[in-house]
């Protein structure tokens, strides 16, 4: 017989099977043979998952069930179970448990769990935690027995876990540079939307100034107050699909601050409201203010009753609105009326009328302190100021500053007056007027601080060394009768005190009573009895005035019995000096000399030297850092038959030309100083300008020569014209620029005068030395290359031509020689 062998396809592995055969030809099949022994496959890895199926999900998990599978043979020992939003790696990777792992497998989570935790063997589920809301997840399995792992078999479809509420917001940050004076602009950073698009956000804010700076203190207070403050929605961006970054809160109150919180919503519901904003402790300004201004003024400040001392007070301000920055400094104006005047003796005019100057003005620092008062809105702040004036009327006035600058002044507090004190003394004695037999002294009325002068107390002597306490005691009731204004000074009282020694020392002091009390004596003040001088000159007389000379004549004064020595005058183009020497002459006790008051003769300033030698007696006596303040003194020494004894006059020398000079006189015996005469002017004519000082040359070319130079002083009539004078010294020559006969220059080569205006063209800025005075510049034309040359000016006025200046040197260029006229043979050639 034949033996047929046949292969029996996809049998199942660790399955029983029984064959049976039949023959078919072409009449059709027989009958089937005997049923074979029973055959047993090997067992094999376990045969692919039929059906896998997600069964269940929620907000963060989902739920697969699957068939369980032909083991082949060997029990179904673990499954190994995948979740991933990525679809690609559900089938990467069907590898044996031992094999390395690739990297794309670690892309997707893996979990596996023995048989035995599985509650139904014949349904098999997984719940997949700690997923993401509203995200589409696939799902893969497969099995595990002893011979190995199945084929990965995915899961039918996929599934989506349900969304949630956005996550919590964080707290809106304020843009400085998008806000206006009334609104303010936040940036708004989108949380993640847990599986459903955020379609709006909710803001809750409240707005106020900063001085209500418990609206940053952290806590359920500042919680509670912002949800009960205002409601703003910021809808999606139909355009974009998306909530905009930022939101702009308007028609704020100016310069107002807001403190916001947040929250997203979508279709799953409303987010958590974000951290309400806190302050920075570093930095006690914040950014979530409207454009920040200048501070309001302050209200008016008023004095704390209790704290006026004599001289120091307590006054309190309240400030107002900081205008969305805390304050960095106070500005305070004190006003203060006459020493000792009361309120009602001030007149109409309040402190501060009319632009009066402050009696004292300074600017402090905000400390933190007050700054952590402002932002509790106790904005009240109280300053003390020292050192004033006992029994005066004071106002004061406030300004504050924050970053962006100083507000206005508030309007000047009530004024209040320190207590009075003693009277304070203004000083010594000083002298009024003297004479062999009596000395007047003056005093500048003390300040009362506040009480009335009651009266005035006076002692004296002429013996030196004597105790105070033995000298000669004028009474308050003598002094107050016999006491009169001063002629010299308004405000000053004087008294005459007769019968006295001549030509000795006297020594004086004085006090001031009130009703609070006595100043107490004063400094020991030195007066000197002394001869009679000489009478005060009558106004002297100008007979004759030249340029710079004039004659003055003058009737001697009375004598008083000594003959007159000398005369002395001092003059002066500024009438301010004689006027401060005669008040220093005249009106100080002990009358010093010309050179005790100046003390510089002998030194000269540089214009004195620029106008002339400095003749014998006459020097420079001060500068009062004022034009024109030069003044020069004269004596005339007087002998017995000197013809101008009875004619006394003198001859000013020097003097400037076109200038307005004063000029006083007194007399002089051996018994001292006559006082001053009236002051009288005179102005000398003008004359030619004075002689300048030499050019500077400026640039020098082959044919041309640039010069600068410094305008003289016009002697009293204005330069209108100028002559420069250049003459060549030596250098080369061509044939017809020499006389043919004296092989001289001709003339206009040897010499040139330019006229012209020195005032029509000024020297370049950047070519001044630093401190230079301003010079003038002219260019000389037409001059030969290589030539030296020598230049000088003079200037023009009215009255004629002055000298000209030394001359300066200079040599033109180089340049290359002429064209040759003509050429012609030689008779030799």
């Amino acid at each position: 017989p034949v033996q047929c062998v046949y292969e029996l396809p996809r049998l199942v592995g660790g399955h029983t099977y029984f064959v049976a055969c039949a023959s078919r030809n072409s009449v059709g099949l027989g009958p089937m043979g005997p049923v074979s022994d029973p055959m047993l496959t090997k067992q094999d890895k376990p045969l692919p998952i039929l059906e896998l199926a997600f069964t269940g999900k929620d907000t963060s998990s989902v739920t697969v069930t699957w068939d369980e599978p032909d083991c082949q043979g060997s029990e179904v020992l673990r499954y190994e179970i995948r979740c991933s939003p990525d679809e690609d790696m559900m089938l990467v990777g069907n590898r044996d448990p031992d094999e390395e792992v690739l990297v794309e497998d670690r892309l997707a989570p893996v979990q596996v769990y023995l048989v035995n935790d599985i509650e139904d063997r014949s349904r098999p589920s997984f719940r997949f935690k700690g997923l993401l809301p509203g995200v589409t997840y696939f799902a893969s399995v497969r099995s595990y027995n002893a011979l190995g792992w199945s084929p990965w078999a995915q899961a039918i479809g996929s599934c989506k876990t349900l969304p949630m509420p956005p996550m919590k917001m964080q707290t809106p940050q304020a843009l400085p540079d998008k806000r206006t004076k009334n609104s303010v602009t936040f940036k708004l950073d989108l949380p993640d939307p847990r599986g459903a698009v955020i379609h709006n956000v909710e803001l809750r804010y409240v707005s106020a100034q900063v001085e209500q700076g418990h609206l940053l203190d952290p806590g359920e207070e500042q919680f509670h107050m912002i949800l009960s403050g205002k409601h703003e929605s910021v809808p999606m961006d139909q355009a974009t699909g998306r909530v905009p970054s930022e939101y702009t809160l308007v028609g704020l109150e100016d310069h107002a601050m807001v403190v916001a919180i947040a929250r997203a919503v979508n279709d799953a519901g409303v987010g958590e409201w974000s951290d309400a904003p806190v302050r920075d402790p570093d930095n006690l300004d914040v950014e979530c203010v409207a454009e920040p201004a200048a501070p309001d003024p302050p209200k008016a400040p008023s004095w704390v009753i209790g704290t006026v001392e004599s001289k120091r007070a307590d006054f309190t301000v309240e400030l107002t609105n900081a205008n969305g920055l805390l304050y960095t400094r106070l500005g305070f104006k004190l006003f203060a009326g006459p020493r000792g005047k009361d309120l009602d003796e001030l007149g109409p005019r309040p402190l501060g009328h009319m632009g009066q100057a402050p009696w004292r003005e300074w600017e402090e620092d905000v400390p933190r302190e007050e700054l952590l008062q402002v932002l509790q809105n106790r904005c009240q702040i109280c300053r003390r100021v020292d050192d004033l004036d006992p029994g005066t009327v004071y106002g004061v006035q406030v300004s504050a500053a924050n970053p962006v600058g100083f507000s206005e002044w508030s309007v000047i507090s009530p004024v209040t007056r320190t207590k009075p004190e003693k009277p304070t003394l203004r000083g010594p004695l000083t002298l009024e007027d003297c004479s062999p037999v009596h000395i007047g002294v003056k005093w500048i009325e003390p300040y009362s601080n506040g009480a009335p002068i009651a009266g005035y107390g006076i002692r004296y002597t002429d013996k030196e060394g004597l105790p105070p306490e033995q000298w000669t005691v004028l009474s308050e009731e003598y002094i107050d009768n016999a006491k009169t204004r001063s002629t010299i000074i308004d405000e000053a009282i004087t008294i005459d005190l007769r019968d006295l020694v001549p030509n000795k020392a006297h020594y004086m002091q004085m006090y001031a009573r009130n009703w609070v009390g006595s100043s107490g004596w004063s400094e020991t003040s030195t007066f000197y009895t002394r001869p009679s001088p000489p009478a005060r000159v009558d106004l002297p007389k100008v007979t004759s005035v030249q340029p710079k000379e004039a004659l003055v004549e003058w009737e001697a004064p009375d004598d008083f019995g000594a003959a007159i020595k000398r005369y002395e005058i001092l003059s002066s183009r500024n009438i301010k000096v004689l006027k401060w020497a005669r008040l220093i002459s005249e009106k100080l006790w002990w009358a010093p000399s010309l050179e005790v008051i100046f003390g510089l003769f002998g030194l000269v300033d540089e214009q004195s030297r620029a106008d002339g030698p400095i003749e014998a007696g006459r020097a420079s006596l001060l500068d009062l850092s004022e034009s024109n303040l030069e003044a020069f003194f004269v004596e005339t020494s007087l002998v017995e038959n000197t013809l101008n004894r009875g004619n006394p006059y003198a001859k000013l020398g020097e003097l400037l030309p076109g200038k307005e000079y004063f000029s006083m006189i007194r007399a002089v015996n051996e018994r001292g100083n006559g006082k001053w005469s009236q002051i009288c002017n005179m102005l000398t004519p003008p004359t030619f300008p004075r002689q300048p000082q030499q050019v500077r040359i400026e640039t020098v070319t082959t044919a041309m020569c640039r010069v600068s130079f410094v305008m003289p002083y016009d002697n009293g009539n204005r330069i209108y014209e100028a002559d420069l004078k250049v003459e060549r010294v030596d250098g080369p020559l061509a044939d017809d620029q020499i006389h043919p006969g004296t092989r001289e220059p001709h003339p206009h080569h040897r010499q040139a005068i330019h006229t012209y205006d020195p005032w029509a063209i000024p020297l370049e800025e950047e070519l001044h030395t630093p401190g230079e005075e301003q010079r003038f510049c002219f260019s000389v034309p037409n001059l030969l290359p290589g030539t030296n040359y020598q230049v000088s000016w003079g200037c023009r006025n009215e009255c004629g031509i002055g000298a000209f200046s030394e001359p300066e040197s200079f040599k033109t260029k180089a340049d290359r020689p002429d064209k040759p006229g003509s050429m012609f043979t030689s008779e030799d050639y």
